[in-house]
This record gives structure tokens, C-alpha cells and sequence, in this order.
């Protein structure tokens, strides 16, 4: 689970009133709304806050989820100043007042980044809110940000944050609306809601219009605290994560280090007493010794200093006018290219021969972005910040040379870097670098086993990533063909699916007769457009609730689940699998309804249900109400398992 998944659960669990106990004593939130409301009314009367518009009642399929029976579902204008938003001009915001931007706070809830204040050279063309101490502050643009905050003291903000104010701070405490902004369920209807592709924006209607759990203040102040307690929690936990998650990334890449360090000091491949040492190499080629020797090498290798074999051949720093977009002249390759940047520009010049570049040549970026290449792209002409290396390929292997610049510790770590805004690598640095000259055969043997396995370490990150995606492909392929009829042959001996489905109906009949469950509305024909795709002809189209007792939950009250009970939360099942991958039992007081369910029932999570929570259930107990018990009427519960993880 990752620190936004832990962060995001508890949040979800204190808006469905499952982080702390709910008080008996505690004065319930119908009372509460009620006073809200008459409070609000008395403002309107004053004429402080504008009359609106009745707001529609709440329904029930706008309910994302079940509430303790002493809370109230409420929208957001209802319990707010939502709308009575007082706009200034920028021009009169007094000196030393606290402006707040977009910029200056944190996304994901994570606080102020910056405080700002109004001085004599600031000037602010654009109107802005004003807001008070305590005021929420929401940013509607680009929402899915999650910029909520509560105001320290009064100030002014952009159009683009909304300040909500509570009608009464001892009947709505800020902070805990402030949890319920950033909530799981909210955030995923207002994203669900955004209008504008460049910059996506919240439209106030449709936020105004958002529910919202209402406890008691007493219930509101002790999930503040409990969730107070848990964000440093969250933060350790974010840390470990954090770094166990660098780990797993840097291994791959601390591999290829010690490969490379590996190759070297000539610990990669054996050394063969037949190849020519490089002594003799230094001899042929007028290569010079280094007197720094960085670590131990064999006997046939030789220290020598990098720019006695290797020529390091600056490309041109380019005029605008001479960056063209034509691309029938030669392309021009700046660092960029090598790194993030697929865009080019041309260029007519003609130039030095040694100032272009050719499949096969061995450059090297020096500047901002560092590292060699192979260039394999054509024939173009290069920027200065980039070198093209040239070299007695008697005496020194291309590929071990490219590996040996590949590795950032040989370069990077014995060069300074220079340059105040754009580091870069001088030059004469690098070409006084010590270099570990190995004899030619033993260059060529290291370079192709290096190559060697990093070809595997490609292939078995590759592999990983491949299983994981065939794993979830297959299944889906499976479930997809058993639902299409085409996983097993049809028997024409099987008694026909319309015939099971009378004797389904009859025995539903039955059970109602018997009060066992409630008759409910007919349900509504299945029309062509509806079917997804062709079954065999023996099969039938039906809806859930034709063959389920879908509908029909027994809930209990939390006083009458009883300890020791079997219990099953969400968050006990596995995601896309269908296994309950924890066991719990009661141990305590729950603090909300739960529903009865039997072994065998089908167990399908109603919340988030994309991430496919279904469970056979194991034995007989209560269950979470995010939970629905479905039980098959003289049907398979396996098969309707499959139905819903398709």
C-alpha cells in the first residue's frame, strides 16, 4: 500500500464513521443541522449572506456509502457560506496583507509552500477573494491537485481558490470539512465532474451541490484529532516507502555499476598470458602514463592519461538564424536530442569534416546532461556542448571506451564540475582523466561482456514487467471467453437455460410467498442494445436481481453483533482476485450497521468497484455494508463470482 493508499483509507474510514466511537451522549447531527440552519437564516435576515435558491433533497443513489444512524448527509451550501464569496480589486489590498496563489500551496493537502505578503512594489491587476481566519480554501482549478487548506489568519487568494466559510466554527469545525474536501469519495466526484482540457476546473454548482457526512461537533473534534495523530505516522511511513521504493529502483542500476567497476579493474574477464600487453600498446602509440592510478589493475594493464589516446573534438555554437526548420538541410544534434527532446532544427552550412557526426562515432554530452553515446541517427552536424571522440582503435577499444565513460564515477566523480546555473565538464579535465588501458584482445572481451549482461538485466526486467501484464491478460481472457460460452463445449444434453430459469422464478416466487424475502418491481426487459455481446443459444440474458436475492440484506445494528462474530471489511479483500487475504473477528463494539451474510454468499464490494473485490464468503458472519451479500437463487455462486470479476 503506498502513502497516499493509507493516507486516502483512513480518511474514507473517518467519513464513514468507522476511525472513532461514536458517543451515545453526543448531541446527534440532526439537531445540529438544525441549528445550522436556523443560524443561517438569521444571517440572511441580517442581510450578511445572500438568500439562494432551495437546494434538491439528497437521495438515496447520491449516497456513496452507509453513516452511523447519528449523522446526517448534508451538501455543502447547506452548511456553509458557499457562494457568498466577496471579490476586491487587487488594487485594494493594503500593504502587508497575506496574498494567497496556486503556487503557494501544496498539492495532496501537504500545507502552505509559501506565505506572501502585499508590499509597496507589488501590484495585483486581477480581483481576488477575500477571506477570513478559518475560511477552507479550495482550489477549483485543476482540482484532482488537492490544494485544501485552512486560512491561519485573514488574507486575500486567487479566483481560482474558493474560500468556504463555516456558518458557525462551533457547529462545523473548518478542519474536519477541510479532511472531507480531501477525502477519497469526494475527490473522486469532483475530478468525475471537471470541465476544460488546458486547465480543468471544478464548476461551483456542482460543488455546491456535493454531500457531505455531518456528525456531532464532538464527533467532528475527535476524528480531527485521530487523523492529527495518524499524519506523522503516515509521514515515517511515507519515508521507509519512499526509500525502499529507491532501492528497488536504483538495483538495477547499482548492478550495472558494479558490473562496470567490475570491468574496470579487470575482474570481468580472465586475463589470456597470450594477448600483447599494454605496454606495448604505449610504445606503438606514443600513450602517456598516468601517474594516477585510482585503484589496483593487472600486470598487463597500463595507467595512462585519457587525452594521450583519445581526441575530445568540440562541435559549433549556432547563430538563431542558423537553426533552421527545414528538414531537408542536415539535422542538428544538441544535447537535448541525446536526453528528452525529439524536436530539430537544420542547418545549410558547410562545415570542418571533424564538425559532423556519422553512425558509429562515439560522442559524449558534457554539459547539463552528461554521458557517452554510439550515434546510430545519420549523418548531422553537432552543438558545442557536446564532443566527438576520436581515437587509435589499434590501441584502444570503442565499446570498452564508451563503458568506461559510461560509468559517471570515472568521469564525474574524479572531474569537477563548473558552471554556476549549467554544470559542465571542462575540457582539459577530462582529457587528463587516468585511464586503465588493458590489452586490445581483453578490451574487446570486457566491452562484449558487459554487453552480455546487461542485455540480461534488460531481459529479465523486461520479463518481469511482461509476466505481470500476461498474468492479468490471461485471466481477463478466460473470464471474457467463459462468459461468452466459449471456454467449454455446450452439452446439447443440458437441461436449456430457459427452462432453469422458470424453475429460478418459481422458486423465488416461493420464498416470497413463504416471506423469506420482499417482492420487489418488475424488472425492466433486457433490450438488444443492452447485450455486450452473442451467447449460445442455449444460454439466457438475465438481470442480477432476476436470480439473486439481490436487495434483500439483513443489517444489524452495532449493539447486536455480537463478539467473536466473523467479520469481513473491504479492505480484507484482494483486489481483481477474489481471496480474503485476512481473517478478522469482533473483539469490540463496531461502530456502524453491518450486514449478515452466510457461507457461500457472494460478497461484492459496492465502493470502488473497479477494483474488483469479490469473495466466495468463507463462513457465516457480518460484513462491512460497502459489502453486498448476494445470494444465488439455485444457481452456482462460483459462476456469478466470475460474472462480476469479468
Amino acid at each position: 500500500m503506498t502513502p497516499e493508499q493509507l493516507r486516502a483509507s483512513i480518511l474514507q474510514y473517518a467519513m464513514e464513521g468507522k476511525l472513532v466511537k461514536q458517543d451515545p451522549n453526543d448531541e446527534p447531527a440532526s439537531v445540529l443541522l438544525e441549528k445550522i440552519k436556523k443560524e443561517k437564516e438569521q444571517l440572511i435576515k441580517d442581510g450578511k449572506i445572500k438568500k439562494s435558491k432551495p437546494l434538491p433533497p439528497i437521495t438515496d443513489d447520491e449516497k456513496p456509502f452507509d453513516i452511523p444512524d447519528s449523522w446526517e448527509w448534508v451538501r455543502l451550501k447547506e452548511v456553509t457560506l458557499f457562494g457568498n464569496f466577496k471579490s476586491v480589486s487587487g488594487r485594494e489590498i493594503p500593504n502587508g496583507a497575506w496574498v494567497v496563489d496556486m503556487k503557494d500551496v501544496n498539492k495532496n493537502g501537504g500545507g502552505f509552500r509559501s506565505i506572501t505578503k502585499k508590499t509597496n512594489s507589488t501590484e495585483y491587476k486581477s480581483n481576488k477573494y477575500q477571506f477570513s481566519k478559518n475560511s477552507v480554501l479550495y482550489g477549483k482549478l485543476r482540482p484532482y491537485l488537492q490544494k485544501v487548506e485552512v486560512a491561519q489568519h485573514d488574507g486575500y487568494t486567487t479566483t481560482e481558490m474558493l474560500p468556504i466559510e463555516v456558518v458557525n466554527e462551533k457547529k462545523l469545525n473548518p478542519l474536519y470539512l477541510r479532511y472531507v474536501l480531501l477525502s477519497p469519495y469526494f475527490v473522486d466526484n469532483i475530478n468525475a465532474s471537471v470541465y476544460g482540457v488546458k486547465m480543468p476546473r471544478v464548476g461551483t454548482n456542482f460543488l455546491a451541490c456535493m454531500i457531505l457526512p455531518l456528525p456531532s461537533l464532538n464527533e467532528q473534534k475527535r476524528i480531527v484529532t485521530k487523523i492529527k495523530k495518524f499524519m506523522p505516522l503516515i509521514a515515517q511511513y511515507a519515508e521507509t516507502y519512499n526509500r525502499l521504493q529507491k532501492i528497488d529502483s536504483e538495483f538495477k542500476g547499482k548492478l550495472k555499476q558494479s558490473i562496470l567497476q567490475c570491468a574496470m579493474r579487470g575482474k570481468l574477464v580472465k586475463q589470456d598470458p597470450n594477448d600483447e600487453p599494454a605496454s606495448v600498446l604505449l610504445e606503438k602509440d606514443n600513450l602517456k602514463n598516468s601517474d594516477e592510478k585510482p585503484h589496483d589493475i593487472p600486470a598487463s594493464w597500463k595507467w595512462i592519461i585519457l587525452g594521450s589516446g583519445v581526441n575530445f573534438y568540440n562541435g559549433r555554437a549556432y547563430k538563431k538564424n542558423e537553426l533552421l526548420n527545414d528538414d531537408k538541410f542536415t539535422p542538428v544534434l544538441r544535447v537535448g536530442n541525446l536526453f528528452t527532446n525529439s524536436s530539430w532544427y537544420y542547418s545549410d552550412l558547410k562545415l570542418d569534416p571533424n564538425k559532423y557526426i556519422d553512425n558509429g562515432d562515439l560522442i559524449y554530452a558534457w554539459s547539463a546532461s552528461f554521458g557517452p553515446k554510439i550515434w546510430n541517427g545519420g549523418r548531422v552536424i553537432f552543438h558545442y556542448h557536446i564532443w566527438k571522440l576520436k581515437y587509435d582503435n589499434t590501441a584502444i577499444d570503442k565499446n570498452f571506451l564508451y563503458y568506461f565513460l559510461l560509468d559517471k564515477r570515472n568521469v564525474v566523480g574524479e572531474t569537477d564540475l563548473h558552471g554556476s546555473t549549467m554544470k559542465h565538464i571542462t575540457k582539459t579535465n577530462m582529457e587528463h582523466l587516468p585511464f586503465p588501458l588493458p590489452p586490445l584482445s581483453e578490451q574487446s572481451r570486457n566491452a562484449a561482456k558487459i554487453a552480455q549482461l546487461f542485455a540480461l538485466l534488460r531481459k529479465v526486467e523486461t520479463s518481469t514487467q511482461q509476466y505481470a501484464k500476461l498474468q492479468t491478460l490471461l485471466k481477463s481472457k478466460v473470464l471474457d471467453l467463459a462468459m461468452r460460452g466459449k471456454l467449454v463445449k455446450q452439452d446439447p444434453n443440458d437441461e436449456p437455460a430457459s427452462v432453469l430459469l422458470e424453475k429460478i422464478k418459481a422458486e423465488k416466487q416461493e420464498l416470497i410467498k413463504e416471506k423469506k424475502i420482499k417482492k420487489t418491481k418488475p424488472l425492466p426487459p433486457i433490450t438488444d442494445d443492452e447485450k455486450p455481446f452473442d451467447i449460445p443459444d442455449s444460454w439466457e440474458w438475465v438481470r442480477c436481481k432476476a436470480v439473486t436475492t439481490m436487495g434483500n440484506f439483513k443489517t444489524v445494528n452495532p449493539s447486536d453483533v455480537q463478539i467473536g462474530e466473523n467479520l469481513i471489511e473491504l479492505a480484507d479483500i484482494e483486489a481483481n482476485s477474489g481471496h480474503l487475504i485476512k481473517e478478522e473477528i469482533v473483539t469490540s463494539t463496531v461502530g456502524s450497521n453491518k450486514y449478515v451474510y452466510t457461507e457461500g454468499d457472494v460478497l461484492f464490494a459496492k465502493l470502488r468497484p473497479y477494483l474488483r473485490k469479490v469473495l466466495i464468503a468463507p463462513n457465516d458472519g457480518v460484513c462491512t455494508t460497502e459489502l453486498l451479500p448476494i445470494k444465488g437463487i439455485n444457481t452456482n455462486n462460483n459462476f456469478f463470482v466470475l460474472c462480476f470479476l469479468i
